[in-house]
């Protein structure tokens, strides 16, 4: 069944060369029991670790069932303690937080088997080594003798060709050696399991069926102290993980250590909980900013500024016969100071341009009624804000049709402007003030015009600002860049939007930058806390590799186990910057009630990137 061939086995210390194991030749058959006997550091062991494949020979061969197997990879040599081989160690090596049963399963569910099959098989083999009724005990419930009964149930648990027996009394007195020893012949005979068996014990050793004496790394004697049974054959399965497996066992690691996940996610969620606070914070700011601007853009308007070219009476002319341009008008916009009885308000002047082509767009945006009949008549549109301001409790509504005094005054940065007093009927009311804060007065641009001149004090005043209009379906753009081309100093309002938008875009960008430093620190901690768990689960990462899972699956647990964490980070994050937004979003609506304005917002898009983002994190570092 099995032979070792010529195998020698060398480590190295810096350069210097040391032979553990020289030229050793043994042939086993199925269903023997062998016993390896001799002085510490002769190489039994490091026999026992070459046939299992958790060490790789320097020399020579192993062959079974006529397949050489010394050349195995490592998915290979896996495969290989998976199907063929059980381990019994000499300190028990049971996985402390699990009980006998849960120690058991691990080897089945590292197979694959699914949870009640392998629940019913893990009760039978515990039954069979006399543990029937502790099966929920933990290791530290059990005594010397149980742990290792335990032991034995696990390395059976994959119905093993062979099982290697590491000095598995050696931890244990005269009267539960004896025990164990029994149950290892009974074992043998019953279910034909070729053990190999590492011990120091000569009396022990006797009763096995052959012995071999080791001394230097050779074998020295090679004594068959019972008669030679009939080899028999014994098949083992193959055997594949369920998809799932890893998870499951990562999952329930960490169940068993629920206090350090907890504590690892909730640190860890503090920087995914900045990053999504400004993100939202900086959404809704921009939201807020992108409506505020929409209120008070037509994007039928190019503003132009004159620059050494003038927009005279031949320009505007040639402008109108562009087929684009509907208006040329000046933009004047003074402040002006509104009184309503005993009331007062103040805001900004718009100028309405012709209502030839400016009537439709203002209807529109028309909250309550009318627009003004006249390009110079005095009358006006306020916002929804002065409108409750100068009605004081009253229906808004019933401020439309009222005579208000109105003072304009001018910006000039040369003249001294006086205030130019008109008497302005309400006609409308359309949307509220700017940001909360700045009411504008549209009035017809004659009107505009008329009394900034009277403010200047001079009537022949002529602003050097002035509004195109453009057709609804014309490339305001085009229009624009006509007019640069001319050497005036034209924009749109669009244009405006896309650069107040950037901005706070860039603004957020860098604050969430700041923030994620927060989450360069939080994946530090974690993989503090891997490596911490590394260096603890050093026996248990030997352990998964006895029972024949490959380094590749044990990676993937410690992967799938820093995932979980950033999981669940990511999850505890998104619940305290929901938390804290609310709070951001009712302390701005108690102390501005009238601005409506939801500063924290967030998309599920943002919540499932932060989710993933905080899951990628904690595995690529635990990994």
């Amino acid at each position: 069944m099995l032979t070792l061939t010529n195998v020698s086995k060398d480590y190295y210390l810096g350069k210097e060369k040391i032979p553990i194991l020289k030229d050793i030749n043994l042939s086993i058959e199925q269903g023997e029991f062998i016993a390896i006997v001799g002085p510490s550091g002769c190489g039994k062991t490091t026999l026992l670790n070459l046939i299992s494949g958790m060490d790789t020979v320097s020399g020579g061969s192993i062959e079974f069932n006529g397949v050489h197997i010394e050349k195995n990879k490592d998915k290979q040599w896996s495969a290989w303690r998976k199907c063929k081989v059980g381990y019994i160690f000499q300190n028990f090596n049971l996985i402390e937080f699990m009980t006998a049963q849960q120690n058991v399963e691990l080897v089945l569910q590292a197979n694959g088997m699914g949870k009640k099959q392998r629940r019913r098989k893990a009760y039978e083999l515990l039954k069979k080594v006399g543990l029937g009724e502790r099966t929920k005990h933990l290791p530290s419930q059990l005594s010397g003798g149980q742990k290792q009964r335990v032991a034995i149930a696990r390395a059976l648990a994959n119905d093993p060709n062979i099982l290697l027996a590491d000095e598995p009394t050696g931890a244990m007195d005269s009267a539960v050696s004896q025990e164990t020893m029994a149950l290892l012949q009974s074992l043998n005979e019953k279910e034909h399991v070729t053990i190999i068996m590492v011990t120091h014990d000569e009396k022990l050793a006797n009763q096995a069926g052959r012995k071999i004496e080791m001394l230097d790394g050779k074998i020295v004697s090679d004594e068959q102290l019972l008669e030679k049974k009939e080899s028999v054959t014994k098949e083992s399965a193959e055997k594949k993980s369920l998809p799932l497996t890893e998870f499951a066992i990562a999952l329930k690691n960490m169940c068993t250590k629920k206090k350090r996940t907890l504590l690892t996610s909730i640190g860890t969620s503090i920087g995914i909980a900045g990053v999504l606070l400004v993100c939202g914070i900086g959404s809704g700011a921009k939201s807020r900013l992108m409506e505020e601007f929409d209120t008070i853009v037509n994007r039928q308007i190019v503003d132009v500024v004159e620059t050494d070219v003038k927009l005279d009476e031949t320009r505007k002319a040639q402008l109108l016969e562009d087929d684009r341009i509907l208006d040329v008008y000046e933009n004047n916009t003074p402040s002006v100071l509104c009184q309503y009885q005993d009331r007062v308000s103040s805001g900004l002047v718009n100028a309405i341009g012709p209502l030839e082509h400016a009537k439709d767009y203002w209807e529109d945006r028309l909250l309550y009624g009318t627009v003004p009949s006249g390009d110079d008549s005095a009358e006006a549109i306020i916002t929804l804000t002065m409108a409750e301001k100068l009605a004081e409790g009253e229906d808004v509504q019933s401020i439309l049709n009222q005579e208000v005094e109105m003072g304009f005054l001018a910006d000039s940065q040369t003249t001294l402007s006086t205030v130019a007093t008109r008497t302005v009927k309400i006609v409308g009311i359309a949307g509220k003030a700017f940001l909360g804060v700045t009411d504008i007065i549209h009035v017809p641009y004659l009107l505009a015009e008329e009394v900034v001149g009277e403010s200047l004090q001079d009537p022949s005043y002529q602003s050097s600002v002035y509004c195109v209009t453009v057709g609804k379906d014309t490339d305001g753009a085009a229009v624009k860049d006509m007019l640069n081309e001319m050497g005036l100093e034209a924009s749109i309002d669009t244009e405006a939007l896309g650069s107040i938008g950037m901005v706070v875009d860039l603004i957020v960008a860098v604050i969430m930058l700041i923030a994620g430093i927060s989450l360069i620190v939080s994946g530090i901690m974690i993989a503090l806390v891997t490596y911490m768990g590394v260096t603890e689960r050093i026996r248990e990462i030997g352990i998964l590799r006895a029972i024949g899972m490959s380094a590749k699956s044990i990676k993937k647990i410690f992967l799938t186990e820093g995932g979980i964490v950033g999981f669940l980070a990511g999850i505890i994050g998104v619940l305290g910057s929901t938390f804290f937004g609310s709070v951001i979003n009712q302390v701005i609506r108690s102390v501005y009630p009238d601005l409506h304005f939801t500063l924290y917002q967030v998309t599920m898009k943002h919540i499932l990137f932060c989710i993933l983002f905080s899951t990628c994190i904690g595995s690529n570092f635990w990994g």
